[in-house]
């Protein structure tokens, strides 16, 4: 059952009623709502039915050995849902009530001064991330603003040393053995265009260029405020991007 069909019955229902419009619009956004609705139950239902098969599949196996793909990743409908029995999917009342009673605001804080006081932007330490980047990856200076970060790594093996610096929401630099992994890369000021879509809470620490170049790239998922599509394009295939089922074909 696909959701297109919700928007079938709609347009039916647009054609069927075009001589009143009140009846003509509250029907077909009825008729579309209940598709959703009932879409909604059928992915639900095929869900507990996929679990419970890998359920008896895990008490069946031969080896005694839980089956690999007990909690792999679950599609129905062309749509991941979460493979944990313990999951309860949300309903329509719930999102509403969701809306109904939800803080203004989220709970932060509308005066500027607190924010600057509780989440302050700082600068990342250029200078040990150099120092903790691979030789053919580092750039050898600092910008002036770093002098005073210099850092000494007398007896400190960069192989053996582990950095992670957080740079806002999901984003974060590690540095592990030599290796730069960047994590859900987002460095515009709004999630859409630069000019349009949500503002940053707070500003973005640093450019992507002013990091030592990242090997690896990790993507949890491609909601717009874990994947910055022009650092795709400035990364390139200068980096192994690791993203989930269903995003290849739109990176390639």
């Amino acid at each position: 059952m696909s959701r297109s069909y919700g928007l079938g019955l709609g347009l039916s229902w647009l054609r069927a009623t075009r001589g009143s419009l009140p009846l003509y619009g509250a029907g077909a956004v009825a008729a579309i709502a209940a598709c959703y609705m009932l879409g909604d139950q059928w992915i639900s239902l095929r869900r507990r039915l996929a679990i419970t098969d890998r359920k008896q599949a895990d008490q069946c196996s031969a080896t005694g050995e839980h089956v690999p793909y007990l909690f792999a990743s679950l599609c129905i409908g062309g749509r991941f849902v979460n493979p944990f029995e313990t999951w309860r999917d949300k309903t329509l009342w719930d999102f509403v009530r969701w809306i109904v009673t939800r803080s203004g605001g989220n709970g932060i804080p509308r005066d500027r001064s607190l924010l600057e006081r509780d989440l302050p932007v700082v600068r990342p330490h250029f200078a040990l991330l150099d120092a903790l980047s691979r030789p053919e990856n580092a750039r050898g200076t600092t910008s002036p603003d770093d002098q005073e970060a210099r850092v000494d790594m007398a007896g400190v093996d960069p192989a053996r040393t582990i950095s992670a610096t957080w740079l806002g929401q999901s984003t974060c630099f590690v540095q592990v053995e030599g290796l730069n992994v960047l994590t859900d890369p987002i460095f515009q000021r709004r999630t859409v265009f630069s000019w349009l879509g949500p503002e940053r809470l707070r500003p973005v620490p640093c450019r992507l260029d002013e990091l030592p170049h990242p090997d690896v790239v990790l993507v949890s998922h491609n909601h717009f405020d874990h994947l910055d599509a022009q650092v795709v394009r400035e990364l390139g295939n200068s980096v192994t991007w690791y993203v989930p089922l269903g995003l290849r074909d739109w990176f390639a």
